[in-house]
């Protein structure tokens, strides 16, 4: 075994990290949503974050992971989660935002997307759904 500083991936909890992984943003089969459910069936914190990823529910809706989002907030996540010092995932040197709630980083999600003529550009579903769950505006 070496001893090598674990990366910053490799010191998150798993939710994060399935949450944060590219592959979940492009496959078309439920396997990364079935992966969610075992998560949390068998007890991951639904709102954990670290000083470099805010909680579950902040990086679903950043990725516009609808039925993540979903599923989240069905289990529990708190709608009104505040997290300081959010890191985007990919890059953790590129702070994006001194802090955010799910609320705001669908907002910012939907707009950017739109700007840039992105895949799902200008989606309103998350930002509607975290509506309706009672997320502050």
């Amino acid at each position: 075994a070496t001893d090598r500083p674990r990366t910053w991936k490799e010191e998150l909890p798993p939710i994060l990290l399935l949450l944060t992984t590219s592959t979940w943003r492009w496959t078309s089969d439920d396997t990364p949503l079935d992966c969610l459910r075992l998560l949390l069936d068998y007890g991951a914190e639904i709102d954990i974050s670290t000083s470099r990823c805010p909680p579950p529910l902040l990086v679903a809706c950043e990725h516009n992971l609808v039925s993540a989002v979903r599923l989240l907030i069905e289990r529990g996540a708190a709608v009104n989660v505040f997290h300081e010092e959010v890191t985007y995932p990919q890059n953790p040197a590129y702070p994006r935002h001194s802090s955010t709630t799910p609320l705001f980083s669908a907002i910012r999600h939907a707009c950017e997307k739109y700007a840039t003529h992105a895949r799902g550009c200008g989606s309103t579903e998350v930002i509607s759904h975290l509506l309706d769950q009672g997320a502050e505006v």
